[in-house]
């Protein structure tokens, strides 16, 4: 299932964090890859030359105790300093890893600012993803914690309110992305309990059924303050013609075809805040119960 190259790299980085009595989660694309694409076949997604990994941490010094473990491991015969100051490089492999830290060191607002210079980074939703993991064997018998979808959705939605303001697309494609395909991991039976209603009553169509899953999943596992970022995404895909939508359409000449485009992805979108409602009523429903 994962290749040869990047098993190599994520059972260097379980030994050295296990060493140092660290534990790490992986995000970004490599989290998609190790619990999405890769263990049901799914292509199409946006591939990656390197791994982020996020780790929780006290202080910046503990970060950077933990950065020189990784540099120390096997007495520095398995990673080098990269060129940024959370970057480190597999020698062999040739392979980048961007570590991130997250926790007692983030400012008020959510975001880090490296010591070193450089840009600022948000990392609000991290302390929330840390616990919508899942854990990924290895060959080697070790394993590595993985950003399940929900949480990468949520990184996504984050990430997306600054990068497309700057003319950045690339969250908005990952996100619509996985809406697409979820429903791959899905069964009927979660299907219709969940949203057999809203199928009846025409509310949400049957190729959508994975968008309106993948919504109830990041709501039952999110607090709702979080969700704020992702439900105004949802808001603006009510217009198919509008700048969210426009960026996710190559452009094409047939009209027909290219409503036809827009119109899915409204959907989709639709079907993802439809899923969040749910999710977010099922959520106070157990909290009331409790």
């Amino acid at each position: 299932m994962i290749p040869e190259r990047d098993q190599e790299v994520l059972q260097d980085l379980a030994e050295a964090a296990a060493h140092a009595k660290v534990s790490f989660f992986i995000v970004g694309a490599g989290a998609r890859l190790l619990t999405h694409d890769w263990p049901r076949g799914i292509a199409g997604g946006r591939t990656t030359t390197d791994w982020d990994i996020a780790i929780r941490v006290g202080s910046w010094s503990e970060f950077e105790r933990f950065k020189a473990a990784l540099l120390a491991h096997k007495r520095g015969a398995v990673f080098m300093a990269g060129r940024a100051p959370h970057q480190i490089l597999h020698r062999s492999a040739g392979v980048p890893v961007d570590v991130i830290p997250f926790g007692l060191l983030e400012m008020p607002t959510g975001a880090i600012t490296w010591p070193q210079g450089g840009p600022t980074m948000s990392v609000t939703v991290f302390s929330a993803c840390e616990s919508m993991c899942r854990s990924i064997g290895l060959a080697s018998g070790l394993a590595v914690a993985a950003a399940t979808v929900p949480a990468l959705v949520l990184m996504k939605a984050h990430a997306h309110v600054d990068r497309f303001a700057a003319g950045e697309s690339r969250d908005l494609r990952d996100i619509d992305f996985l809406l697409r395909t979820y429903a791959g991991e899905q069964d009927d039976e979660r299907v219709f309990d969940l949203g057999g209603d809203f199928i009846r009553s025409g509310k949400l169509l049957i190729e959508d059924a994975g968008a309106f899953l993948l919504g109830v999943d990041t709501a039952l596992k999110t607090p709702d303050a979080l969700l704020t970022p992702l439900l105004d995404l949802i808001g603006q895909t009510a217009d198919p013609f509008g700048a969210v939508i426009s960026a996710l359409v190559s452009r094409i000449w047939d009209e027909e075809e290219d409503l036809a485009r827009r119109e899915a992805i409204r959907r989709r979108f639709a079907a993802l805040g439809l899923g969040l409602d749910n999710g977010v009523q099922r959520q106070r429903g157990v909290d009331s119960e409790e």
